[in-house]
C-alpha cells in the first residue's frame, strides 16, 4: 500500500489523519510514522497546524510548513532545552531513528582552528 496515493496534491483538498486511517485500515500510530518515513525520504507531505489535514504541497508550501515546525521544536527546546542535546540526524539513516536524552554539557575550548578536522 503506498500513502501517497490517498495524500492530495494541493492545500485546497487535504486528507484528514481520520480519513487516512478509515481509507487504510491501518491505525493512528501507523499513518503518523508512515507520513514520517515518507517526509524524511523527500515527499513534500504538508500538514496545518490548524489540523486541516495533509496535502502534498509545492516547493515554496513545504518551506514554510518546514519553519513552522523548526519554530515549534524550537520552543519546545527553550523550555526543556538544559535536559538534553538534540543529535544531529543523518539522511541515510532509518525511519526509526530516535532522539536519545543526554545530560547537557559545555566545553570552552580557546584558539580553535577549524581546517577539515579539529587538532589541539
Amino acid at each position: 500500500m503506498n500513502l501517497l496515493n490517498y495524500i492530495p496534491q494541493g492545500k485546497d483538498h487535504p486528507i484528514t489523519r481520520e480519513r487516512l486511517v478509515r481509507l487504510t485500515g491501518k491505525n493512528d500510530r501507523v499513518i503518523r510514522d508512515m507520513i514520517m518515513y515518507l517526509r524524511m525520504s523527500g515527499c513534500k507531505i504538508v500538514s496545518s497546524s490548524k489540523g486541516k489535514g495533509y496535502y502534498i504541497g509545492t516547493d515554496r508550501e513545504y518551506e514554510l510548513f518546514e519553519k513552522e515546525q523548526v519554530r515549534r521544536a524550537m520552543s519546545i527546546l527553550r523550555v526543556f532545552g538544559e535536559k538534553y542535546i538534540v543529535v544531529q540526524m543523518y539522511p541515510d539513516m532509518q525511519a526509526d531513528r530516535k532522539i536519545i536524552p543526554v545530560k547537557a554539557h559545555f566545553r570552552n575550548y580557546k584558539n580553535i582552528q577549524v581546517e577539515g578536522q579539529v587538532t589541539f
